[in-house]
């Protein structure tokens, strides 16, 4: 009597061996579409392969990323940056066993299908890659008949408009109401105009089409001491510094970019503004003005305004400023945890703690305060490069001055 053939499994946390036959010792669904780009990965899914789109989870939280082979041949999930490079190399090693449990508790999502209810470090931009002119001079150019990137220009002016109308950035109000304002408040309507620019990585590629509207902040009436316009900023040193401290502690620095930073501060009452909407704007009625509830970028106090709401936020979580350097802050959102540290240059910010809680509850409550992006590992911050690398256990870092950056590189093309 022949016995049937059987294979023997030994499980890490099972205390006994396991004799499995053949036909079962891989589930029928687990090599189903099987394609070239999967071919040779045991218990693959169709959908697993080299640069595959997915909403991963870790950190407690759900990101937009890739998953893409190693060196080794292993699977990690890879997070980049705007300008492409890698700002998140997450290990998952397993993958290929473990993606249907992960499927299961939704701690994997396949595709980046829109979901306002997660937090993903994507910013959705009007893309450059297909222009086909230089950049135009003014939004009446943008928008002609005889450009052929006005459909282009128009998103990215609708991308800049929307997203001030989202935050209440202003009021529409008609003639009659302007000159009732003129009469009480003494105030003439500030001009304003779109600033467009064509965005790019450190390699010269066009990525990204993008509208500003700004106010002509030097046609204001009202004149500022310069208590009221005044914001202070960061040095390289300081940054050098905390680099230096978060390596010493193990850790790397998260970068942070707030988004339409000189659109969040509340205007007080004394600072009654009005605006003209940009000369060729395609969504305001002719005799429209913008009655501000925020601060615009160009206005004189916008920077002051802007800094007083961040520090604000910061100072809400239990920071606080350092002595002598007011754009340095440390403390901790958690009583009895360890402390965080944040510094900030205008609307980008870095920051690191010893503990992976404290950092997630800083981001949640810089989040709910305000629209930020979270990019992970800095890897681009005030003209420097910034390169993370362990080694045997070891965190270091190279940082390079972005114009020797380039050099290099195209010396090396």
């Amino acid at each position: 009597m022949s016995q049937t053939p059987y294979y023997t499994v030994r499980c890490e946390h099972f205390p006994e061996d396991l004799a499995v036959e053949p036909e079962n010792l891989c589930h029928p669904e687990a090599t189903a579409g099987v394609s070239e780009d999967n071919i040779g990965i045991p218990m693959a899914p169709s959908w697993l392969h080299q640069g595959c789109r997915v909403k991963f989870m870790y950190g407690g939280s759900m990101w937009k990323g890739t998953f893409e082979l190693d060196k080794d041949n292993d699977w990690e999930f890879v997070r980049r940056d705007r300008t492409g490079q890698k700002v998140v190399r997450y290990p998952v090693p397993d993958l290929i066993y473990s993606w249907r449990q992960r499927l299961l508790e939704q701690m994997l999502k396949v595709g980046w299908e829109d979901d306002p209810s997660e937090e993903t470090a994507q910013a959705r931009h009007v893309s450059a890659a297909k222009l086909e002119r230089s950049c135009p001079n003014d939004l009446k150019e943008a928008l002609s008949d005889g450009n052929p990137d006005k459909g282009v220009w128009r998103q990215s002016y609708d991308e800049e408009y929307d997203g001030l109308s989202g935050q209440n950035t202003y009021k529409i109000i008609g003639e009659e109401k302007y000159q009732e304002l003129v009469k009480e408040k003494g105030i003439q309507a500030i001009p304003s105009m779109c600033v467009l620019t064509i965005k790019k990585n450190e390699d010269g590629n066009p990525i990204r089409s993008k509208s500003r509207i700004v106010v002509l902040g030097n046609l204001e009436q009202r004149v500022w001491e310069k208590k009221d316009k005044y914001a202070p900023v960061i040095g390289q040193a300081s940054t050098r510094l905390l680099v230096s401290l978060a390596v010493k502690k193990g850790r790397s620095l998260k970068q942070g970019d707030c988004k339409n930073a000189f659109c969040h501060s509340t205007l007080p009452e004394d600072e009654v503004v009005v605006v003209r909407p940009p000369q060729g704007c395609p969504r305001s009625k002719r005799g429209e003005y913008w009655l501000l509830n925020k601060t615009l970028y160009g206005l004189s106090c916008s920077p002051r305004h802007w800094f007083e709401s961040f520090t604000s936020v910061l100072k809400d979580l239990g920071l606080r400023a350092c002595e002598h350097e007011p754009c340095l802050y440390t403390g901790t959102p958690i009583d009895g945890q360890l402390p965080v540290y944040v510094r900030f240059y205008v609307d980008d910010f870095v920051y690191f703690s010893e503990s992976d809680q404290v950092e997630r509850k800083l981001e949640e409550g810089i989040q709910k305060a305000l629209k930020v992006e979270f990019m992970g590992e800095v890897s681009w911050f005030l003209g420097c490069r910034y390169k993370w690398e362990r080694i045997n256990g070891e965190l270091s870092y190279t940082s390079h001055n972005g114009h020797t950056w380039k050099n290099c590189w195209g010396n090396l093309g």
